[in-house]
């Protein structure tokens, strides 16, 4: 799963992609542990620093459209 670019999208936008992000994590989480794939945890981890960029612009997004209303 690639990040799309979120400079100019909404906070839903950035919230379906940090819904698609921590479906990412659990699918990696889950087989690095139970399965013990050590390229899982590397996804695992990818994606939690997705999910960590993405709460970053959510929140700045989020501020910015709540000053327009």
């Amino acid at each position: 799963m690639e990040l799309k670019k979120v400079n100019n999208m909404s906070s839903n936008l950035i919230c379906e992609e940090m819904k698609e992000q921590w479906e990412v994590f659990l699918e990696n989480h889950e087989r690095f542990n139970k399965k013990q794939v050590k390229a899982a945890g590397s996804r695992a981890r990818k994606a939690i620093n997705e999910l960590k960029k993405l709460a970053s612009k959510y929140r700045s997004t989020c501020l910015a459209e709540s000053r327009e209303i």
